[in-house]
């Protein structure tokens, strides 16, 4: 439910750190990436124990499963391959 909100959080908390220099662009850049993709995977790992508390059908958690694998690689190339 508060998702949303964290992201945005974690977004101005980076956009405000880069531009008042609380530290150095690089270090803020890398807490921004780790800060994504621990968001990521904490709202994976909640979002499949809803999916099988709710008893949700094998297939469709597989799915969600992939799914979700596929963004979180996406995410780990896209910040690979951007030059800071």
């Amino acid at each position: 439910m508060y998702g949303f909100g964290i992201l945005i959080g974690i977004i101005v908390l980076f956009f405000l750190s880069t531009k008042f220099s609380v530290v150095e662009p690089l270090i803020s850049y890398v807490i921004y990436i780790v800060s994504i993709l621990v968001f990521l995977i904490v709202t994976s790992i909640i979002s499949y124990s809803k999916l099988k508390a709710n008893d949700f059908p094998d297939t469709y958690i597989k799915s969600y499963l992939l799914s979700t694998s596929l963004r979180f690689i996406g995410l780990v190339i896209f910040f690979a391959l951007i030059e800071y």
